[in-house]
């Protein structure tokens, strides 16, 4: 038997954009420190990241301080994959720089894995698939834990969308898997999801896994236990459909940050636009605009949105969501932008 830790997307850096006046690099890192607590509670040397450590391929030179230190000071064996928000390509990525570190034996408790990779991790024979590898001459070998990045046909976007592609199968292996930011599960098949909440309308509770694993020549059995996090915020929207709706803010934990969601024809005061505890509102004129503010997609029809926000809504949504290349991306923005000047002239 042997005991490993799988961590999901850690995304460092995206709290810089929700609390920018807060102190978002202890709210970061803190959920890396609660796996490291647990893992010395129970003597287990060994955690596994299952991609997206950094939001960008470029993280900042505080963000590098900001794992680099808590590295340093950890008492475990580090295996961190390389998610899609990592890579800009096989020699461009967020963990150039820490991989050198470890090279040079600066970090001797780490691994970056840039390709794909055999090894064995706790006794237990394990292949590291940076995004985008689903499939690889390494899975050949016998039956293995499989640490990757990607979609997989039958699971759920973090809007609840089925994902209907990328139907690879798992052969003899039993895969860990970054990528998508909520817990679920299959046959031979767990996405831990994302270590904190990283935008409105993600689930509260959020997990790291205590794996259990034994393998023989032919099988690898996996127990695991989820381990929720004890987060260090709460993001919740809040429906304003009458002024009174907004007595809610008075009752909110200190932890506890909303946005507002406001019926277009509610006349909000501007104090309450103030309150500490709102960082963003947005407002809604029917059902398709709520449904749309609430699964964070595209709609033409949100209320109060400008032209500008439209566009560029349109444009981190089709770099985000899709698969498309740029010169498709750039050919449907022209679209959007000639169909936007036809009905704001009708």
């Amino acid at each position: 038997m042997a005991d490993i830790l799988i961590v999901g997307d850690a995304h460092l850096g995206r709290l810089a954009t929700i609390f920018p006046n807060k102190d978002w690099q202890a709210m970061s890192i803190a959920p890396l420190q609660q796996v490291e607590a647990y893992a010395i509670k129970h003597r287990i040397r060994d955690c596994v990241q299952l991609g997206d450590v950094f939001d960008v391929p470029n993280p900042s030179q505080e963000l590098l301080t900001l794992l680099t230190d808590f590295l340093l000071t950890s008492k475990n064996n580090w295996y961190i994959n390389l998610g899609n928000h990592d890579h800009h390509s096989r020699r461009k990525h967020s963990c150039v720089f820490l991989r050198y570190l470890a090279k040079r034996r600066r970090l001797t408790n780490c691994r970056f894995f840039p390709k794909e990779t055999r090894l064995t991790i706790a006794g237990v024979p394990t292949v590291i698939l940076p995004w985008p590898k689903r499939r690889s001459k390494l899975l050949t070998g016998p039956p293995s834990l499989v640490i990757a990045h990607v979609e997989r046909a039958g699971a759920h976007y973090d809007n609840g969308r089925k994902i209907t592609r990328h139907n690879f199968k798992l052969g003899r292996h039993f895969w860990c898997i970054g990528d998508l930011h909520e817990f679920q599960t299959d046959d031979n098949l767990i996405f831990s999801g994302a270590v904190s909440q990283l935008r409105f309308g993600d689930s509260e509770a959020k997990y790291f896994l205590h794996l259990r694993v034994k393998t023989t020549e032919d099988k690898i059995t996996v127990r695991y236990k989820r381990i929720r996090f004890v987060p260090q915020f709460i993001l919740r929207d809040l429906t304003i459909n009458k002024l009174a709706d907004l007595a809610q803010l008075d009752k909110l934990a200190e932890n506890v940050y909303v946005r507002l969601i406001i019926q277009q024809d509610v006349a909000v005061p501007e104090q309450y636009f103030r309150h500490p505890q709102v960082i963003k509102h947005r407002f809604f004129g029917n059902k398709n605009d709520l449904r749309a503010i609430r699964l964070d997609s595209f709609n033409l029809q949100i209320a109060k949105s400008t032209i500008e926000s439209r566009i560029s809504a349109l444009q981190i949504w089709l770099r985000q969501q899709t698969q498309l290349p740029k010169q498709r991306r750039r050919q449907a923005i022209k679209y959007a932008e000639r169909l936007e000047r036809k009905l704001l002239a009708a």
